[in-house]
């Protein structure tokens, strides 16, 4: 068998370390952020990892996780005087192989003033911390050119030793002469990372940094440092380990590693041994070809062929990296990892259901392009095998479609930030269609290792919903209630119009047409969050003592809200959850007209006070428009609402 050896520098948060998620142009967060228009310096970088300092044999060798420049970032909130930086914090593993050598430079790259081509920035203070929250160990001030994007290696002073556990981080940071310095430099390439990506930023001097990683969202930022001293050779380590979370039994899965190279000497090739553990590995030998994996580079190896004949609830594949290039790997630790997954016996498993959240706010200007995701979902998975859920959440701004129900969610899972989105309640994204896509993609294909499904029924008169509800397993559980809960959510569609803020109005680049409508949109918005039953959820819905194979009924009414606009709208969504990660297992929906009692076709019915009301049409995307015609429309007038041709 040959492994596919890929050597990249980036990963992504969803398994298979291959894929990447897409990154927003813009955000509605901390954030704002302008492409470099000036040419930026790219010096030439060394093909391997150490070169000669001095003739007593010491070598330098350069720590930079960023790619090339690409974007400047500063905080909405920047006023004159205040301060912005940015980190890295220097791998452990690295920190570790590499004791007793001296940090001897920090190397940054240079900002820009927004609108402009130059840096107004001309001095700047770097540091070496173990602790960005406290200060510094050493600080230095160094001057920097006015052009932008331009790399400066500031020499310290007092060089810093390396010590064998202890953290390190390297970082650099401005005092702002202007709201619109841009000081913050990132490559904009998505890392799934934890020992990078920092941007920080504080109000004065005397006052505490608050420091957020912007790894994934928005790439490393271009910090790094010259490391001098004597390093190791033919030493690997694994940095990351990701890939399908459950597979049949008998069945060949993919589990991708991420290596690092923290040798001298570029690696040729690997010898690794893999398998299920406790069982017999396999060895392999992996070969870079004509590109051979850099000093302080990263590399990707895809295992195609894992393969369990046990099933298992919870297994384990283990990988570990045994030579570099034909030598004994030195790597003082991570050389070997292990990765989770689950075997489901054969016959035993179910069809996927998945479910997005999406936080977001019509006050948020950055969420039409969430709006445009969630759409998309809406109008494209027609099956309920993708469900729509949109959390609306009073940040920033006063938010009418908020639903108290679901704050636990909000508190716990948002990320702080409109617009965001979280997949099945474990992977969290920006919501973008292409992103909701390649998460669907992936993960519709793994078998679930739960299901559940529902009826419901509509009581006008109480103006309740019950629902019947039946789990299944895969498994035997002995504390099936201590690991498992259904919960139960109502969304409403065609909610509206509402007045969304538009921030991409008027933008010099395409975002799925934001950019050529105004700064207000009158939205109808589908999917809309109107209640949880519950968050964490509810108690007795599965029993203590399951058999694998069997259902489980369970029935729960609800209550609807006055909030509501038509209850011929409502959607059902049956969740079922793991309680000990709140990840959903399964999901079922019923659609709106599939709930027993509602009034079918009612929405076509223009009546009473609707008679005399203004008609207004919306395209499918929820844009109100003007003069229809040739398309598919929405019609509201006054409560009632349509799907018309025209």
């Amino acid at each position: 068998m040959t492994l596919a050896a890929l050597v990249a520098v980036t990963t992504a948060s969803a398994y298979g370390l291959k894929t990447k998620l897409t990154t927003p142009l813009m955000g509605d967060g901390a954030m704002t952020m302008q492409e470099f228009e000036a040419p930026v310096v790219r010096p030439e970088r060394a093909k391997t990892a150490a070169k000669a300092a001095d003739e007593d044999s010491k070598q330098e060798a350069e720590y930079m996780p960023a790619e090339d420049p690409y974007k400047a970032l500063g905080f909405n909130t920047a006023t004159a005087g205040m301060q912005e930086g940015m980190a890295i914090q220097i791998e452990p593993v690295f920190v570790n192989n590499n004791a007793g050598n001296e940090i001897t430079k920090v190397i940054f790259y240079t900002g820009i003033q927004k609108g402009t081509n130059v840096n107004p920035l001309k001095t700047a203070t770097v540091f070496v911390t173990n602790d960005l929250t406290k200060d510094p160990v050493i600080t230095q001030t160094v001057s920097c050119p006015g052009t932008v994007a331009t790399r400066v290696e500031a020499i310290l002073d007092t060089p810093y030793v390396l010590e064998a556990g202890k953290r390190v981080y390297v970082g650099v940071y401005y005092t702002l002469t202007s709201s619109s310095n841009l000081p913050i430099v990132i490559d904009y390439t998505s890392h799934d990372n934890d020992f990078g990506g920092w941007a920080g930023m504080r109000k004065s001097e005397t006052s505490a940094w608050q420091w957020d990683n912007l790894a994934e969202q928005y790439g490393f930022v271009c910090v790094g440092a010259m490391v001098r001293g004597t390093f190791p050779e033919h030493c690997a380590s694994i940095t990351a380990i990701d890939g399908v979370p459950v597979s049949y039994q008998g069945n060949p899965f993919e589990v991708d590693f991420m290596i690092k190279n923290n040798g001298s000497d570029a690696i040729s090739t690997l010898d690794i041994e893999y398998g299920m553990e406790g069982e017999a590995l396999k060895a392999e030998t992996v070969s870079f070809g004509d590109e051979p994996l850099p000093f302080n580079k990263t590399g990707i190896v895809s295992l195609l062929d894992v393969v369990s004949d046990t099933p298992a609830k919870s297994a384990n594949v283990a990988v570990r990296i045994t030579k570099v290039n034909g030598v004994a790997n030195t790597s003082v630790d991570d050389a070997e990892a292990l990765f989770p997954v689950t075997i489901v016996p054969v016959g035993k498993g179910f069809k996927r259901n998945s479910v997005v959240e999406e936080f977001t706010s019509i006050s948020c200007t950055a969420c039409p392009i969430g709006y445009t995701a969630m759409e998309y979902v809406h109008d494209n998975y027609p099956d309920g095998d993708f469900i729509p859920v949109g959390v609306h959440v009073n940040i920033p701004g006063r938010d009418p479609l908020t639903a108290t129900s679901w704050r636990g969610m909000v508190d716990n899972l948002c990320s702080g930030s409109v617009p965001s989105a979280i997949f099945n309640r474990s992977i969290p994204f920006y919501p973008m269609p292409d992103n909701m896509t390649l998460l669907y993609n992936q993960y519709s294909k793994l078998p679930a290792i739960a299901n559940v499904t529902a009826v419901a029924e509509y009581d006008k008169e109480e103006g309740t919903v019950s629902v019947d509800a039946k789990s299944s397993f895969s498994f035997d559980y002995d504390d099936g209630s201590k690991n498992f809960a259904l919960a139960f959510a109502i969304t409403e569609n065609n909610v509206g119009p509402y007045t969304q803020q538009n921030g991409y109005s008027g933008a010099n680049y395409d975002c799925y047409g934001w950019n050529e409508l105004p700064s207000t949109v009158d939205l109808i918005y589908n999917d809309v969050a109107r209640q949880l039953h519950s968050f964490n959820g509810l108690s007795g819905s599965v029993p203590d003592e399951i058999v694998a194979g069997e259902e489980y009924d369970f029935h729960y009414s609800i209550k609807l809200l006055q909030a509501i606009d038509d209850v011929n709208n409502i959607n059902l969504i049956a969740y079922l959850i793991n309680k000990n990660t709140r990840e959903v297992m399964n999901a079922f929906q019923l659609k709106a007209g599939e709930i027993t009692g509602q009034e079918s076709g009612v929405e076509n019915i223009v009546a009473g006070d609707n008679a005399d009301a203004p008609v207004e049409y919306f395209n499918l995307q929820g844009v109100k428009v003007v003069n229809p015609e040739g398309g598919i429309f929405i019609r509201r007038q006054g409560s009632s609402t349509t799907k018309v041709a025209l």
